[in-house]
């Protein structure tokens, strides 16, 4: 028994002496740790760290807010720098590279009139080139406003208003309708039509001053219905002796004179041509029936040449007698013609 007991102390005593009778640690890092509220203490390889929430950052085992500079993010499109002007925090700026131009927070390309992009204060248009008069003048603006800046066309079928072209706005000749008056008295009525005052072609009506039915070239009125004294027909040759016209089939022994002139005329049918009645010498002897005989008739053979016109000669006449045909009278006769 007193054995047991002093095998039971021998082995206490080697427990007691395998112990570390040091204070063991079980305290947690992130104890205490609050992280300035606004983030979440986390523990990795036994050290405690900040995991802080968005817009604070972890500064040792506290969270701190993160002051955003004005130009935090500003780049100016890659051509100039961001620069704060102004009082306290101040304003971000871009100072362009050469060439460029800030455009609130950006830089772009410098825009001018005459590059074709409607871009400049002021432009109302821009088509880079140096033409005044195809709507965008070279200052980039519009070659009229309102249509009281366009010149008006005499022609009364055309006003020319303001009016939008491909390249701005400028004066363009516009068609209108309704009555107009093309200033001859040959056509009528006048209507515009597409621009232009016309209208259908009135008939021409010629004196008749003679009352033969034909009329003078010279004397022409335009109307839609024949007026009293005139006619239609323009080939008289003269309008002063009503004989004198055209298709006249008679034969005449005195001339007649026109327009004033102390000239014999003779051509009574207007053909230009004088015609003689009479154009042959009698042969009472040479017929041999009677219809041949009343034919025989002519100028007596003492006559040396057929007689001109208004010319008096020795003219015979023929008759069929007693189955033979001979002159029965020969007596003086003028020439007669037209």
């Amino acid at each position: 028994m007193k054995k047991l007991m002093v095998l039971n102390l021998i082995a206490l005593s080697l427990v007691f002496s395998a112990c570390d009778d040091s204070t063991s640690s079980t305290t947690d890092p992130c104890e205490g740790v609050t992280c300035s509220g606004h983030g979440t203490c986390t523990v990795e390889d036994a050290t405690a760290s900040c995991d802080c929430d968005a817009g604070y950052v972890a500064e040792g085992l506290t969270c701190v807010e993160v002051v955003v500079g004005p130009c935090e993010g500003v780049t100016c499109s890659d051509h100039g720098t961001c620069a704060v002007v102004g009082e306290g925090p101040g304003l971000p700026v871009c100072e362009c590279d050469e060439g460029y131009v800030a455009v609130e927070l950006t830089c772009v390309e410098e825009l001018i009139c005459g590059d074709g992009i409607i871009n400049v204060e002021g432009e109302e248009c821009d088509d880079g080139n140096d033409d005044d008069s195809d709507g965008c003048t070279t200052a980039c603006l519009f070659s009229c406003h309102p249509s009281d800046d366009c010149a008006q066309d005499p022609n009364v079928c055309v006003v020319h208003e303001c009016t939008e072209v491909g390249n701005g706005m400028m004066c363009a000749p516009v068609p209108v309708e309704g009555s107009c008056d093309d200033g001859d008295d040959c056509t009528g009525p006048d209507l515009c039509d597409a621009g232009v005052c016309a209208g259908p072609d009135l008939p021409l009506w010629y004196l008749d001053a003679d009352h033969d039915n034909y009329g003078d070239a010279a004397n022409a009125i335009c109307a839609a219905n024949e007026p009293v004294g005139y006619v239609s027909d323009a080939t008289d040759c003269c309008d002063e002796v009503h004989n004198a016209h055209p298709l006249q089939t008679q034969y005449f022994q005195n001339p007649y004179q026109c327009g004033g002139v102390d000239v014999d005329l003779w051509d009574f049918n207007c053909d230009t041509v004088v015609e003689r009645q009479y154009l042959q010498f009698q042969n009472c002897a040479g017929a041999t029936s009677e219809a041949a005989c009343t034919a025989a008739s002519g100028w007596a053979t003492t006559t040396i040449s057929i007689p001109d016109c208004g010319v008096q000669a020795m003219y015979s006449f023929c008759r069929w007698v007693g189955g033979a045909c001979s002159v029965v009278s020969t007596q003086p006769m003028f020439q007669s013609c037209r």
